[in-house]
């Protein structure tokens, strides 16, 4: 979580770069849900182009194998300041931490 705030800051497509699933879900405003790695990047793009993250917490499964995320999201657009709020679920794989969910949801 931490590396992806800092990377969003200067570039959001940069931050997710390695770290969605193949079978992930990413929810973006104004998009249809992403269900496949071809649909992900168009889910992403849909979002502004760098963003302030502050993660305020989650939890994780007794077994280890999957956490989840949420917390503050703030971008400017057309010069005004936007915010909204983001939940992520990472799983446990044979590759590592994988996000299986992810979902942006604009304040308002």
């Amino acid at each position: 979580e931490a590396a992806i705030a800092v990377a969003a800051e200067t570039s959001l497509s940069a931050a997710y770069a390695g770290l969605l699933a193949p079978d992930a879900r990413v929810h973006s405003p104004d998009v249809a849900p992403a269900l496949s790695p071809a649909a992900f990047d168009e889910a992403i793009i849909a979002r502004p182009d760098a963003m302030t993250l502050s993660p305020l917490g989650g939890g994780g499964s007794k077994a280890g194998d999957l956490v989840w995320t949420y917390g503050d999201a703030r971008w400017v657009e057309a010069g005004e300041e936007k915010m909204g709020n983001t939940v992520r679920v990472w799983q446990k794989r044979s590759d590592g931490w994988r996000i299986v969910f992810d979902e942006l949801v604009p304040a308002g």
